[in-house]
């Protein structure tokens, strides 16, 4: 087992061990919308994803109230939950509250993502 499969199995540990912080989430993936001529429709069909997510605050000093505002969160989860490209039109749900994506970011070990959401 190389280094990078450490990291992800110890970050699987770090999510089991994690109790009642974290929670049931739904990540939706929004694809790029396909115009179809013969019809002339625009279709956009969202793909959903179960997910185990963790909150992190911002620290106040990475407040800025542009790029991170007060209210903004970020939301730890898995890579091995959710292995797709993350876009900026795509959203997460968590205790039935729509969160947009702002950001993200992958570790180098391929384990977490760190999702940067604002309601």
């Amino acid at each position: 087992m190389g280094l990078k499969e450490a990291f992800q199995k110890a970050a699987i540990a770090a999510f089991n061990a994690a109790g009642n912080v974290k929670k049931s989430a739904v990540y939706t993936s929004n694809p790029n919308p396909t115009y179809t001529p013969s019809t002339g429709y625009v279709t956009e069909i969202p793909t959903n994803y179960s997910v185990t997510a963790i909150r992190e605050d911002f620290k106040f000093n990475d407040i800025d109230g542009d790029k991170v505002k007060p209210e903004d969160t970020k939301w730890l989860i898995l890579y091995s939950e959710l292995e797709i490209a993350l876009k900026e039109n795509d959203y997460v749900t968590i205790d039935s509250i729509r969160w947009n994506v702002v950001s993200w970011q992958l570790d180098p070990a391929d384990a977490v993502w760190t999702i940067h959401v604002r309601q």
